[in-house]
């Protein structure tokens, strides 16, 4: 979709009356119109306007206009995903590298005078040992909330550092996998 037809959605919406909305992806930087998308929703009357990232992303252009944008609109938020209290743990999902970068970032926005509202976190069970390291990267980034996205699936299917075809091959092979499991469950059952 276009800018202009984002900020025709942004408009009707604050025209019926919304009061909290949520931009994000992906990537919510990868839009080079976001920050423009957020500061119409912020113009229109929207109360709160929050733009998840994974910070990587918050360079020269991007932190200098956000930074700008939080200090016109008390309302525009920011939250970082974070999936892990360590680089070990954040770097199995998005990649090797990707803890360091987004801290980084995150360090050089706030050290110019950006804010950093929230963290957000994917729980599953190769990083709820760290949710009590995470509530600490909260804490000391200034940050007032954390929210957490209980999964009731595998979220193997997201590791950052396959492709799509690594994808699809790996769940190909666990699908032959337990298909040949329960093939032989039957067959020793009978």
């Amino acid at each position: 979709m276009t800018t202009a037809e984002w900020i025709d959605i942004v408009d009707g919406l604050a025209s019926a009356g919304l009061r909290d909305l949520t931009i994000s992806g992906g990537e919510v930087f990868l839009r080079s119109d976001s920050l423009a998308i957020a500061r119409r929703a912020c113009i229109a009357g929207i109360d709160r306007v929050m733009l998840v990232t994974n910070a990587t992303r918050i360079v020269d252009v991007v932190r200098a206009s956000m930074i700008e944008m939080q200090a016109e609109h008390a309302g525009l938020h920011l939250h970082v995903s974070l999936d892990g209290g360590s680089a070990a743990t954040h770097d199995w999902m998005r990649g090797a590298g990707n803890y360091d970068r987004s801290m980084l970032c995150m360090a050089r926005f706030r050290s110019a005078g950006g804010r950093i509202d929230g963290i957000q976190t994917v729980v599953h069970k190769g990083n709820v040992h760290e949710l009590g390291a995470m509530a600490r990267v909260v804490a000391d980034l200034g940050a007032h909330s954390q929210t957490l996205f209980p999964i009731a699936v595998s979220y193997t299917h997201l590791r950052a550092h396959e492709t799509v075809l690594d994808i699809v091959c790996r769940l190909l092979l666990e699908k032959k996998k337990n298909h040949t499991k329960n093939t032989h469950i039957t067959k020793d059952s009978s």
